[in-house]
């Protein structure tokens, strides 16, 4: 893989190709971005057009490093990453006695850290030692969702690079081409990911994903109809998909978004859940307009509340409660958690 095979993130290509071409590479960057843009392929890329042996246009995919490379095995890259909350200073600070390893092939040393901003505090404030001090060797890319995370001693230390969310037209095709789609089901997917590829192939190639979305929208469609006893079973549904939380609610707030859209304009080809439309068309002349506001006005702060930290189940209880309890006018009361 090459930077041709990047899509979209043109502008960052540019800028990672004029370094690579002019030399001036420095000790440190930032990729930052929402999940899913290309972060990890471009640093995977650039990490390996650093260390390549071949002439022209770089990475040549035919040297001895290129091809170690491709193995995963090559003795000059180190992913960092853990599936704990924390990136804790132990693991900064094995890194940083790694470092001053002379590179097995001359020339760089790439340590790529994924989701770096779970690093503790402590942990940044021991990076920020050989920021300070970084060996002529050593390149190190840090990857995140969330740019505000770091220290800014941290920031202002690095490169920045900022991935931008990929035009849904953009994924679509993508997934046409990549797993021979048709266009109208790729664009399902490529609307729900809100512009990340990543999302919109895992999406596409997950069964967990097909039959989690289809059981959301038949739960949606049961709070929906305003049968208390009903629509308090579905709270089982979201304690039993808890660790899907932020996709289950971003999905829930687009299906009600679509109920909006479809009711204000008519237009199904403006519908994100297309291939749905018939289950939406049921519900768009069941709420006016202010309704459906309001219902996902509950929905985004139930998600602002969850982010919190405060009880799951009964955040949940009080959101269907409360969206049964919206009247006509679109005014309700919320409940307090």
């Amino acid at each position: 893989m090459d930077f041709n095979n990047v899509i979209g993130q043109q502008n960052i290509v540019n800028a990672l190709k004029n370094i690579l071409c002019m030399g001036n590479v420095a000790h440190a960057y930032i990729f930052s971005g929402p999940e899913g843009t290309g972060k990890f392929t471009v640093a995977n890329i650039f990490a390996n057009a650093l260390l390549c042996q071949g002439v022209g246009e770089v990475p040549c995919g035919r040297c001895k490093s290129c091809k170690m490379f491709v193995t995963q095995n090559h003795p000059d890259v180190e992913i960092i990453t853990t599936k704990k909350a924390s990136l804790g200073i132990d693991i900064i600070r094995d890194m940083q006695e790694a470092i001053h390893i002379k590179p097995f092939f001359k020339g760089k040393k790439v340590y790529i850290i994924k989701d770096a901003d779970k690093m503790t505090v402590q942990a940044q404030n021991c990076l920020l030692k050989t920021l300070e001090e970084p060996p002529s060797s050593v390149v190190l890319i840090l990857l995140t969702e969330n740019f505000h995370a770091f220290l800014p001693t941290i920031i202002s230390r690095c490169q920045n690079f900022k991935f931008s969310r990929i035009p849904s037209e953009r994924v679509r095709d993508f997934l046409t081409k990549r797993l021979n789609m048709a266009p109208e089901k790729a664009k399902i997917y490529a609307e729900l990911s809100q512009g990340s590829i990543g999302k919109a192939l895992k999406m596409a190639e997950s069964d967990d994903f097909k039959e989690m979305r289809g059981q959301l929208i038949d739960t949606i469609s049961k709070i929906l109809e305003y049968d208390k006893m009903t629509s308090l079973n579905c709270v089982d549904f979201f304690i039993q998909n808890k660790e899907n939380r932020d996709e289950i609610f971003k999905n829930f707030i687009i299906w009600m978004r679509d109920i909006l859209i479809l009711k204000q304009t008519g237009d199904e080809q403006l519908v994100i859940n297309l291939d749905k439309v018939d289950n939406i068309e049921k519900q768009v002349n069941r709420f006016t307009t202010s309704q459906i506001k309001y219902i996902i006005d509950i929905v985004q702060q139930t998600t602002e509340l969850l982010n919190s930290n405060v009880n799951y189940q009964l955040a949940v209880e009080n959101m269907i409660l409360d969206i049964q309890g919206v009247r006509a006018d679109g005014n309700s009361c919320r409940r307090q958690i």
